[in-house]
């Protein structure tokens, strides 16, 4: 199988009522994402001229869809996707929301794209560069 049901190791899930199918590799792919953000800097790294923060550089905007995805799960302010824990939670529920069939299957360059250039993303042609760099730090 490519995919386990995991509860994951950072929370991303909290009780059976909440698991998800999450790729096995999922780890691999978001120390990528975070290599590639910040390369690898943890703490309250400001980036896009202020309007990202933390190792994955999220903006409120991308918070908030998560946060709403979530629906109670994500319950801290906005400062704290600084910690690399609660920011991987984060991405993660950002892309349950718009992307759950690629976050089951480790469809990699779907989410990266995603990440990058928003809900329709993958899309976008200007969200490939990013994706050949995501690409590079995946083992």
């Amino acid at each position: 199988m490519k995919f386990i049901f995991a509860l994951l190791l950072f929370s991303f899930c909290c009780n059976a009522e909440q698991e998800r199918f999450v790729h096995k590799d999922i780890m691999s792919f978001l120390n990528a994402l975070h290599q590639v953000e910040t390369s690898g800097k943890l703490g309250a790294i400001k980036g896009d001229n202020g309007n990202a923060l933390g190792p994955f550089q999220i903006w409120k905007g991308y918070y908030k869809d998560a946060v709403e995805k979530s629906k109670g799960k994500l319950n801290k302010n906005y400062s704290h996707v600084s910690d690399i824990k609660y920011a991987r939670e984060v991405v993660l529920w950002y892309f349950y929301r718009y992307a759950p069939k690629a976050l089951e299957n480790g469809n990699w360059e779907k989410l990266a794209r995603i990440h990058n250039g928003g809900p329709n993303g993958h899309n976008k042609k200007q969200t490939i560069k990013y994706w050949i760099k995501v690409k590079k730090y995946l083992n």
